[in-house]
This record gives C-alpha cells, sequence and structure tokens, in this order.
C-alpha cells in the first residue's frame, strides 16, 4: 500500500500540529512583579455615633492597575472603640468611658460603644495590626517590598465592636468589612481580564473546640485566655487547594474558640475590668469569599470564581488586655483570629494539555481516514 504525496503531506501536517501542543502543554510559566506596598493609615480618634471602617479611595481606586516597581499606596479610615489607637499620654479608655459613664434623668446612657478591633489582609496573608502605627500626631507611612503574582488581588479590612443599649444592661456585636481589588502586571495594560463567576463552589464548616482539645491548647486563666482559630484534624493540606474540573467543589473546616460567658464589668483601682472569669461576654465568628458579604453560620457554602478564590474565616472576642502601664488589671480588649484559604479554581478552559489530547484524537481520525480512503 502507498500514499501519494497530497496524503503524505497531510498526515505529516496533523503529526506535527499535535507534536506542536504537546511541546507547549503544562502549566503557562507565573509572571511574579516586584512592587512596593505603601500602607498610609488615618484614624478618627473621636467616637462617632457608630463604627467606620473603609479603604480610602482617594488613595487606591477600585481596581487600579500597577506594574512592576510601582509604589502601591493604600490607606483606610476607621472609627473604632480600640483602647490600641491611645498613646501613652494618658487618654481614658474607651471601657472605662463606658463603665463610668453617668445616667440622665431617663436613666439613658449617652455612651454605647464598649470595645473593638480591626484586622487587614492582602490576599490569603493575615497582615494583622502589628505593624500599624496607631498613635495620633506621628507619621505612620510604611513601605513595603514585595512580589505578587501578575494578575488580580485583594485588599480586606474587618472590624468588630461590641456595643449596649441605652440602658447598659444588653450588650451585642456590631461587624463591617470593606475591600478593594487591584491589579499587577508586568507590562502596561489598559484593561485587564476580566474576574468571571464559575460553577463550583466551597462548603465551609466551622466547630466550636474547647480550649483543652485544640492542637495549641490553654488553660482558661487570666494570662493564657484568647481567641483562637485553627485547622479541623491539622489538615494544611486544605490551606491550597486546585480544582482542575468544573464538576470538583472545595471544602474547608477550622476550629475555633473564644467566651461564651455573659459580659460583666467592675471596677479595680479606676479601671474597668472584668468582674471574672466567667464574665467576659460572649464572641462572634463569621465566614466569607473573596469580596463578599459575610455569614454568621457555623456550615455554609460560597460560590467561586475562576482563578484564585480566597475563602476567609474569623473569630472576634474579648479577652484581658495586659499593658505595661495597665500592669496586670483585667482591661478587657477585642481579638480578631482568623484563618484564610486559597482555593485556585482552574477550569476556565480547555489547557494546551487538554488541547493536545483533542488533536491526538483528531490526527488519529484524520489518518484513519486517509487509510481507508486508500483501500
Amino acid at each position: 500500500m502507498h500514499m501519494n504525496k497530497k496524503n503524505t503531506l497531510l498526515i505529516t501536517m496533523i503529526l506535527l500540529s499535535t507534536f506542536s501542543a504537546l511541546t507547549i502543554s503544562g502549566e503557562q510559566e507565573t509572571k511574579l512583579v516586584p512592587v512596593i506596598l505603601k500602607m498610609v493609615p488615618n484614624f478618627a480618634y473621636e467616637l462617632g455615633p457608630s463604627m467606620f471602617i473603609e479603604f480610602n479611595r482617594s488613595i487606591m481606586a477600585d481596581e487600579q492597575v500597577y506594574t512592576a516597581d510601582d509604589d502601591i499606596w493604600f490607606g483606610f479610615d476607621i472609627d473604632i472603640a480600640d483602647d490600641t489607637l491611645f498613646s501613652d499620654s494618658g487618654e481614658e479608655s474607651y471601657v472605662n468611658q463606658w463603665y463610668f459613664n453617668e445616667p440622665d434623668e431617663f436613666s439613658e446612657y449617652n455612651v454605647t460603644r464598649l470595645q473593638g478591633n480591626f484586622n487587614l489582609y492582602l490576599d490569603n496573608t493575615d497582615l494583622g495590626i502589628s505593624n500599624v502605627g496607631q498613635f495620633s500626631g506621628i507619621n505612620t507611612t510604611q513601605g513595603i517590598v514585595v512580589t505578587l503574582e501578575e494578575g488580580w488581588h485583594l485588599l480586606t479590612i474587618i472590624a468588630g465592636e461590641v456595643v449596649s443599649d441605652i440602658y447598659h444592661t444588653s450588650f451585642s456585636w456590631q461587624w463591617a468589612k470593606d475591600s478593594l481589588y487591584f491589579y499587577v502586571s508586568e507590562d502596561p495594560i489598559d484593561n485587564p481580564p476580566e474576574r468571571r463567576q464559575a460553577s463550583n463552589v466551597c462548603d465551609v464548616k466551622s466547630y466550636p473546640t474547647p480550649a483543652d482539645q485544640l492542637v495549641n491548647q490553654f488553660e482558661w486563666t487570666w494570662t493564657d485566655i484568647r481567641v483562637a482559630t485553627e485547622l479541623h484534624d491539622s489538615d494544611v493540606s486544605t490551606l491550597s487547594q486546585t480544582l482542575l474540573r468544573s464538576v470538583d467543589d472545595a471544602y474547608v473546616e477550622v476550629d475555633y474558640n473564644y467566651s461564651t460567658y455573659p459580659l460583666a464589668l467592675a471596677e479595680d483601682d479606676g479601671y474597668a475590668v472584668f468582674q471574672s472569669l466567667h464574665h467576659l461576654g460572649p464572641g462572634i465568628s463569621f465566614w466569607w469569599v473573596n469580596d463578599g458579604d459575610f455569614s454568621l453560620e457555623n456550615e455554609d457554602t460560597f460560590q467561586l470564581r475562576v482563578g484564585n478564590n480566597y475563602v476567609y474565616f474569623a473569630a472576634i472576642g474579648m479577652k484581658p488586655h495586659f499593658r505595661w502601664d495597665f500592669e496586670s488589671v483585667t482591661i478587657p480588649t477585642v481579638m480578631v483570629s482568623s484563618k484564610v484559604f486559597t482555593i485556585i479554581n482552574d477550569v476556565s478552559g480547555a489547557s494546551y494539555g487538554t488541547f493536545s489530547v483533542i488533536l491526538g484524537f483528531i490526527s488519529l481520525a484524520a489518518i484513519v481516514t486517509v487509510f481507508r480512503k486508500r483501500k
């Protein structure tokens, strides 16, 4: 059996195209872009009517684009009843303001905001607040050199605050969140790719866990009490997951611990302090994904997007605040503990590897057809 030159050329071209696809199969190389994060925190030191937290969009706009070696300036404005916002110049704490406030003739108080705190995230990194200079009158601008993958990135700030009713008889939590997406590119671009929703979901579940059953267990004593979050069963494999098919879903779990006792305060040497170990007040916890809304449920399901997804869990509660100038006085403070998971949803379309397989089938079918025609 002999093939003519036309058929031979056709088969050669098909095989070459298949080989070319196979040689470029696999993941595309990730581009890394060096940039400088420059944070300029802005704070409100006089309490307003309610808690407030928001990125300052006059510093960074939504969906702003940056290229290599750019300075990424961002900042946020907050109004939170947080002791750590004070310098060491002796201002009265917000807890004291609440506790020692005098009721009016109708038994109503004009101070209801007790204590709060906030936390900051970049993608899946918990930036915390330890490096945020929070003292009035001091330049707290910070510059941090980082290398980010080319693509979309997400800044998120959350806050929680304990408030009371006007009669100081009941307490509740207020919470808030703000998010900013920005795009990092190796070369200047005018239109970054659109963020698209996928069919995949992520199921989440959180378990309230006694302190002595945590991996990093602790005793319920004045010096050890804290808000804690841990990976369920210490399963670090859940921190980063890659979904390769549209029928695949993600699942993450967290253990957490905070006080569920009622809140009650007492006076100790001019400070408003916890009445006892069993009067710390209940905490609060919530899930959210990317820039979506909070869910206060222990179990929920979230829709994912194509590409990188960030699944957050935060527990917020009260604990003793031991500052050097407070010595061992158990002044209430609010603590945030969190876990962040990365779900890489890589099902946006046929990869080069899939494309190679498709071309292989086409090639095989073409060869069979040619041989059949020659018989």
